[in-house]
């Protein structure tokens, strides 16, 4: 059974982060290690991490001085040991069988990164839009520039890590990694729910 990494870089977000956290633990895929970066929240952010973590061994929580998004992803690769990994911002959530229609994909088509549909919602959690997603294999450009809402094979890291110091640093990371993917699939399931402008560690961290 594959272990999938979850990185999730926290930054102020007490009102989100357990539902965020809970929305992992209750994947129906279970095989995973869960990391959570407090990069420097000055909330009680690093509270509820960890205690989090004290309910499920599946939890990793590393405290960091603020070093912006991409600094906590790296922190967060530097620290996995799945076979697969995916990325959730830390005010955002997964539908509950996110991870295993994903991982199914990957299985199914020998795929390097696997991409989902996404729905929004707003600050008070209400869902706002179901975006519509192509299912079965796509050509790599073609993917959302965005970091969350896919699932990769590990070894895309291997050499990589993630800009810091850059704004939209997703995009940033996406140019250096497409080169590399020889197999790109879509599922129609939605797999993400943002959720909008949110003051979070992707919008404002």
């Amino acid at each position: 059974m594959k272990l999938i990494s979850v990185i999730v870089p926290v930054y102020n977000t007490e009102k989100y982060l357990e539902k965020c956290v809970m929305s992992i633990l209750n994947q129906t895929y279970k095989n995973l290690e869960i990391i959570l970066i407090d990069d420097g929240s000055t909330d009680n952010s690093p509270q509820i991490c960890d205690s989090l973590a004290e309910k499920d061994n599946r939890i990793t929580v590393i405290h960091q001085p603020n070093g912006g998004v991409s600094s906590a992803r790296n922190t967060g690769l530097d620290n996995t040991h799945g076979d697969y990994i995916t990325f959730v911002d830390s005010d955002d959530y997964l539908p509950e069988n996110a991870v295993s229609r994903l991982l199914e994909a990957a299985y199914a088509n020998g795929a390097d990164i696997v991409e989902g549909a996404r729905t929004d919602c707003l600050q008070n959690g209400v869902i706002c839009r179901r975006h519509r997603h192509p299912s079965g294999k796509m050509n790599p450009h073609s993917l959302y520039g965005t970091t969350w809402g896919k699932i990769y094979r590990r070894e895309l890291f291997e050499d990589i890590c993630f800009p810091v110091g850059y704004w939209y640093e997703d995009s940033v990371i996406s140019q250096v990694l497409l080169p590399q993917v020889k197999t790109a699939v879509g599922v129609s399931d939605s797999v993400y729910v943002y959720r909008q402008n949110s003051s979070g560690i992707i919008r404002g961290g």
